[in-house]
């Protein structure tokens, strides 16, 4: 049946108000974790930042952290194996409801606590620990973080790295994005570096640190980067820098 020019009008309109209502429900669902935190950025530029994530290595390090199988997996899905095969090959993606299924396996077996009780957890410890989203911009910062910057850890949240640090820091975070970290391509990754911070008194102070850094399996789907890290002399910095070859080494999701 033929559709008069109003018509066709009314239905990409339809469907373009489809795609904002899900895509801010996607950011309301996400943006939970960010609930009694500052914010410097509206809800829709944040999911406008949200990267494609690359479900093969999603797949595949859950499968592997969980020490499951495809035909395993496949069960805990309520799919085929083949279908699981055909998602970790890239020859399909799982559907929205998969990929939240997935998401909740994955916590509720890599930790022993609520997301709530996790995120309380981070905020009070005394190490240096930060969770960031791909825009590096805070979404937790624990009380020791807070401590060396001179500041409340409410002074903290929503701030984004490049407005509290210089130097290797953002280099590091630079080669999270460049690895797919927030993509979900990369298992975990330990560094060694100088860390250059604005300190609350407005001066620029450096410290050296040994850190190791996870990936954060969240709602919407997305992905943050826990960094966590502790202070270390000169001499320790070097010695873990020459055992990992430089700054950095990444281990990718299998």
């Amino acid at each position: 049946m033929a559709c008069s020019s109003n018509q066709i009008s009314a239905k990409k309109k339809s469907s373009s108000l489809n795609w904002r209502t899900a895509l801010y429900i996607i950011t309301l669902t996400g943006a939970a974790f960010f609930k009694g935190r500052k914010s410097c950025m509206s809800a829709i530029e944040i999911a406008q930042d949200l990267p494609e994530l690359h479900w093969p290595s999603v797949l595949r390090h859950y499968r592997h952290s969980t020490g499951l199988n495809q035909g395993q997996l496949a069960d805990r899905l309520a799919v085929t194996q083949t279908m699981v095969s055909r998602w970790e090959a890239g020859d399909a993606r799982p559907s929205p409801r998969i990929q939240e299924l997935l998401f909740d396996l994955y916590w509720a077996e890599s930790a022993t606590i609520s997301r709530d009780v996790w995120e309380e957890r981070i905020a009070q410890n005394p190490a240096l620990i930060c969770v960031a989203d791909v825009t590096g911009r805070f979404a937790v910062a624990s009380r020791g973080l807070a401590r060396l910057f001179g500041m409340e850890q409410d002074e903290l949240s929503g701030r984004f790295l490049r407005h509290l640090f210089r130097g290797e820091v953002l280099d590091l975070f630079d080669t999270f994005m460049r690895t797919g970290f927030f993509e979900g391509r990369v298992a975990s990754a330990e560094s060694a570096e100088s860390l250059e911070f604005r300190h609350a008194s407005g001066e620029w102070k450096q410290v050296y640190l040994h850190g190791l850094h996870k990936p954060v399996l969240m709602p919407g789907p997305r992905v943050l980067c826990m960094m966590s890290a502790a202070v270390v002399s000169e001499g320790v910095y070097r010695e873990v820098r020459e055992r990992l070859g430089g700054q950095l080494v990444v281990r990718k999701a299998l």
